[in-house]
């Protein structure tokens, strides 16, 4: 059966953690995803700098399952066009503060610092909610055409997917 769904949040969130310490949301070094931000106490919008990348601005939600998830795409409302370019996908588009994606080369970077597990969580029109976790999360780079590779599921939307595919 398949379902359409109002609302995906696609989090990601790392295996172990690695604390810094903040003075005034001022962190030094950068963090190189959220996961190093579980000090903070609340979501918001912070800046990381994955290893051998530039900073990266991204939303951190620290809510659910402990916090220092990633936020990678957000879809809501439809304000942001979705249909777009494989350059478009490659470099991000959208606000990490509303509907948004990540960009391939910015996942492909976080993705090659650690072992990562990914949370997809969504939400239909309904109001009806579920969330899938797997434990392993990696793509390839761009000559590999971002190919996706996720397994380990746990969850309540039934297994998404359970191979490798192509974003």
């Amino acid at each position: 059966m398949f379902m359409k769904f109002a609302r995906v949040f696609v989090l990601y969130c790392v295996k172990k953690t690695f604390d810094f310490l903040a003075i005034n949301r001022v962190l030094n070094p950068l963090p190189k995803d959220c996961s190093d931000l579980r000090t903070e106490s609340c979501s918001d919008v912070y800046i990381i700098q994955p290893f051998n990348s530039l900073n990266i601005t991204v939303f951190c939600e620290m809510e659910t399952d402990a916090g220092g998830w990633t936020i990678i795409q957000t879809r809501f409302d439809g304000s942001i066009n979705f249909f777009r370019s494989w350059n478009d996908y490659k470099k991000g588009f959208g606000d990490v503060a509303g509907e948004h994606w990540i960009g391939n080369d910015n996942l492909h970077n976080i993705l090659q610092q650690r072992t990562y597990k990914v949370r997809f969580d969504l939400e239909d029109f309904t109001g009806d909610t579920a969330y899938a976790i797997y434990d392993t999360f990696h793509t390839g780079d761009e000559g590999a055409n971002y190919n996706l590779s996720i397994s380990g599921y746990n969850g309540t939307a039934g297994k998404l997917a359970n191979h490798s595919v192509i974003l």
